[in-house]
């Protein structure tokens, strides 16, 4: 039976209380499906086609209080439209692939988050010593990007190249009723399958989940 590889990375994203008066910072306490979202939330939405969504989930964090995720299938396979491969400063070659996560804060308190991807390789435990690196990328994301190819990032190879032996990170404030997207970049060696990603719950913290199928499962923490 084919298991599936699954890097679970604490993000450290904190959801905290931040309304003006000083109660302390409260976690997340319960996770539910949801029906519905906020309609402030909802009005921050950027329109993006159903077949690029892997995942859609809403977590009900308190009444009426929801947190909803949204994470994309891969694009790429190649750095350029042109076919063009990913080689390392050392001259390795890697698979490429991208990735979205949109952050949906439909409660009513400021989520603060933080991510922060290191920059040791992975290692997936297969014969042949397959392993994948993860990237954060802080540019913007326009509803044009959605649709292109990996999802817009410009200059992959000379941000590969400048953040190969770095970790990532980013650091964000997210207001009541906004959303926030970043993207993910992914390099694997060795490792052929079918790439995924999402930013998931688990019991009371998120992780992001990276995957190539089917390999053996590795668990970060």
């Amino acid at each position: 039976m084919n298991t599936i590889i699954s890097l679970l990375i604490l993000l450290n994203l904190l959801l905290c209380s931040c309304q003006r008066s000083d109660k302390p910072s409260s976690p997340i306490v319960t996770y539910q499906k949801a029906d519905t979202q906020k309609e402030e939330a909802a009005d921050s939405l950027m329109n993006v086609p159903d077949e690029y969504i892997f995942t859609d989930t809403v977590y009900l964090i308190s009444d009426n209080n929801e947190l909803s995720i949204q994470n994309s299938y891969p694009k790429g396979g190649s750095i350029t439209y042109d076919g063009e491969q990913y080689i390392s400063p050392s001259g390795v070659q890697y698979a490429f692939a991208t990735f979205w996560t949109r952050i949906i804060n439909a409660t009513t308190d400021d989520i603060d988050v933080q991510i922060d991807f290191p920059s040791r390789p992975f290692e997936l435990g297969t014969s042949n010593e397959s392993n994948l690196k993860l990237f954060l990328s802080l540019d913007d994301i326009s509803n044009e990007d959605f649709v292109s190819y990996n999802y817009g990032i410009e200059e992959v190879k000379s941000f590969l190249d400048e953040h190969f032996d770095k970790p990532t990170s980013l650091e964000r404030t997210i207001g009541s009723g906004e959303a926030f997207t970043f993207r993910t970049l992914m390099l694997s060696q060795n490792a052929g399958g079918r790439p995924r990603a999402a930013l998931i719950k688990k019991e009371q913290s998120l992780y992001y989940k990276a995957a190539i199928e089917p390999h053996a499962s590795i668990l970060f923490k």
